[in-house]
């Protein structure tokens, strides 16, 4: 943010002092905050965190489905992907990334003794982890609007233009683009992938700028980017997010109850990987 608005000394002490006095609020602007995003939208700001906690699934879901998910298979414990609302959270017991999945998976499934978990509300990274693990997954039919898009057919076309290419695929793309993949990672997973070995080629299958974070990352490698941009990330800017914390006009107020709840969920996830 300094880099395209630089703060003044007195602007910068305020946006330190503002995250000395209140570390939970201002941390919704960086990890937490999209996270935790329930309450009707305001901001523009507010509006994109909205859209990427849940307009960004195919099959939205809310507090009372997990309710009911939990009455169809008591005992199982929820996983939740990160990406959620604070009320999804609220009544999930640990939430995960897609870098992180297999292993909060696991993990879960241990502590609670099962051989089955819900895990929501992605439904292809909940596929992709059960095919990984030795744990039966339970899982709701929502899907990413930005990696369900792409296909198999549209890989397979790239591979017979040249055949030397490998492909990378995030977790969230459907089976069949799955199976055409060299390789399946979250993004953190894919700049680790392509920085090893004497990759060459490669085919990225994520969102456009997760990709171009993987592709700065090993810059001898050539890339070619079949990429779907992501509508609701791009709303969120360095500039919007400096004046709402400067001017504090985009702020999220959630229920102390729910908040609770929904942060229990997100701290057992950190604790995991501690």
């Amino acid at each position: 943010a300094r880099s395209l608005l630089p703060l003044s000394p007195q602007r910068r002490v305020m946006s330190l002092s503002i995250d000395h006095r209140n570390r939970w609020a201002r941390l919704r602007f960086s990890v937490i905050g999209p996270l935790l995003a329930s309450p009707p939208a305001k901001g523009e700001l507010q509006q994109a965190f909205q859209a990427l906690a849940a307009k960004v699934w195919r099959h939205p879901i809310t507090g009372a489905d997990v309710r009911r998910l939990r009455e169809q298979h008591p005992g199982a414990p929820v996983v939740t992907y990160v990406n959620t609302s604070a009320e999804v959270k609220a009544e999930s017991d640990i939430c995960c990334t897609s870098g992180n999945a297999v292993k909060v998976v696991e993990s879960i499934a241990k502590e609670f003794g099962v051989d089955t978990i819900i895990m929501i509300p992605d439904k292809y990274l909940a596929r992709n982890v059960a095919a990984k693990t030795g744990v039966k997954v339970i899982t709701w039919e929502g899907a990413c609007e930005v990696h369900e898009r792409f296909t198999g057919e549209e890989l397979r076309a790239y591979r017979e233009v040249d055949p030397s290419i490998e492909i990378i695929a995030h977790p969230e793309c459907p089976p069949d683009v799955l199976a055409e993949a060299d390789f399946t990672g979250s993004t953190a997973h894919m700049i680790d992938w392509v920085k090893t070995g004497t990759h060459k080629k490669v085919l990225m299958v994520t969102e456009c700028s997760m990709a171009s974070n993987v592709a700065a990352e090993a810059p001898q490698v050539e890339f070619i980017r079949p990429c779907n941009l992501c509508p609701h990330m791009k709303r969120i800017t360095l500039p919007k997010i400096l004046d709402s914390l400067l001017t504090l006009s985009e702020e999220l107020v959630i229920d102390p109850a729910i908040a609770d709840r929904a942060r229990a969920s997100v701290e057992r996830m950190i604790a995991l990987g501690r």
